[in-house]
């Protein structure tokens, strides 16, 4: 099971502008305003509760929008329930974690234009991949039309890909930016055309391959509209740990561009995985941090819901935040839960000797006890992280700083609904299919 388009909760802090009254925030606290955003429809319930006070429901607008006043130290959670799944993230975080800079606006959630066209310049086995926004289609040279739903209102860019046949490796790149979709057609996108050029190629060389695993390496480039698109993909091993990975080409970049670059290596008790972010493409080394360690799981409560709890001892290479996501379905298969709580080194005022992340008692803020787990035989999946850059990044996909390396590494009971989100689009956790995948990305 897949959910569609954006498949995760967007938590995008716009920064502090309150609506508060003149007078100003209370001592201690600051004004922040996020734009929550689901691809499911609006939000079932938002909460928040400052250091040392109690759980308080919000209400946001149809936009997502809400403001309130923050400790130093904060945590929110949403939620919400979708065609018999309920969903519920909590983010314990600081004020100036959540007020990280805002990308993908909240209308690209709700968006319902619609863009059709064609591509030429295809040989006979070749097809083509085309992103905007969060929507994709795919046409070939026996069918050259695509078209694409649910786009918003506002200009967005679009990138495609032409390879060999389906799920080959690209050989060419095309970029028309600021399209507002017209609900109608746009002219070819045309990969013989000035709009399209060959990728641009450069050596990865990734340390620490356990023995026996391959390890998967993807590139992405993200738009400064939104558009997330897949370039290419290789493997590598232990043996033969060296590969070309692609990039955009210097004649299609412009300096708001982002690539993503994402390792994974699989072994049979967990996985690890570095993300890379940058402009441009060069010669670079990478190495896979350690696998993170079990968790002991305990339960802090049982009624009037379950509340997990798990537990882990600190290692040097993830310091950042760690993630626990549960999930539990009825027997009949018919109801899933799935909850999550990320919590923050800064939210603890440092790295702690053992990280103990629960699923916290939100009563006080009119949480539907519906949504949380009924059961204390659940799975789980633990991730943890080696910096806290952006954490909101978990729930929506954001630029990243030029440079920047993120570690992670995830353990889980094995039998999940969903995994752990592999990094990819920015920040500490930037996958757009966090929260809510049911699969890993690909």
């Amino acid at each position: 099971m897949t959910l569609t388009k954006r498949s995760a909760i967007a938590l995008a802090a716009l920064g502090a502008i309150a609506c508060s009254d003149p007078a100003g925030p209370p001592e201690g606290t600051k004004p922040i305003t996020l734009q929550l955003c689901s691809s499911f429809g609006p939000l079932g319930w938002v909460a928040y509760q400052n250091e040392g006070g109690q759980w308080t429901q919000l209400s946001p607008g149809f936009s997502g929008s809400v403001s309130f006043d923050a400790t130093e130290k904060v945590s929110v959670a949403i939620g919400f329930d979708f065609f018999g799944a309920s969903f519920t993230q909590v983010v314990n975080a600081t004020a100036d974690e959540l007020s990280a800079e805002a990308s993908v606006p909240c209308d690209a959630a709700f968006a319902t234009r619609t863009m059709n066209g064609t591509v030429s310049g295809l040989a006979a086995d070749q097809t083509a991949h085309i992103t905007a926004s969060t929507s994709t289609a795919d046409a070939s040279a026996f069918n050259s039309s695509w078209s694409m739903e649910d786009l918003p209102n506002s200009a967005v860019d679009i990138v495609a890909t032409r390879s060999s046949g389906f799920g080959g490796q690209p050989d060419r790149v095309l970029i028309r930016r600021g399209v507002v979709p017209p609900n109608g057609s746009i002219p070819a996108l045309n990969f013989a055309g000035a709009e399209a050029a060959a990728l641009e190629t450069a050596t990865l060389t990734l340390n620490g391959i356990p023995a026996g695993v391959n390890a998967d390496i993807a590139t992405a480039v993200m738009t400064s509209s939104g558009t997330m698109h897949d370039l290419g993909s290789f493997a590598a091993t232990s043996a033969s740990p060296s590969g070309a990975y692609v990039s955009l080409p210097a004649s299609l970049r412009i300096s708001s561009d982002q690539h993503v670059l994402t390792a994974r290596a699989v072994e049979a008790d967990g996985d690890r995985s570095i993300t890379y972010y940058y402009k441009s493409p060069a010669a670079r080394t990478l190495t896979f941090g350690p696998l993170v360690s079990a968790p002991t799981l305990t339960n802090a409560a049982t009624t009037p819901y379950v509340r997990p709890r798990a537990q882990i001892a600190s290692q040097a290479e993830y310091p950042g935040a760690v993630l626990v996501q549960w999930s539990e379905t009825s027997p009949a298969q018919s109801t899933t839960r799935l909850v999550a709580v990320m919590t923050t080194a800064g939210f603890l005022g440092g790295t702690p000797a053992t990280w103990t992340v629960e699923f916290p008692d939100m009563s006080s803020a009119n949480f539907n006890p519906s949504w949380g787990l009924q059961t204390t035989t659940y799975d789980w999946v633990l991730t943890a992280f080696s910096t806290t850059t952006a954490p909101t990044d978990l729930l929506s996909p954001q630029q990243g700083v030029d440079g920047t390396v993120v570690l992670s590494s995830s353990r889980s009971s094995g039998s999940t609904l969903f995994s752990a989100p592999l990094s990819r689009a920015a920040g500490l956790i930037s996958e757009r299919r966090s929260l809510a995948t049911m699969r890993r990305p690909r």
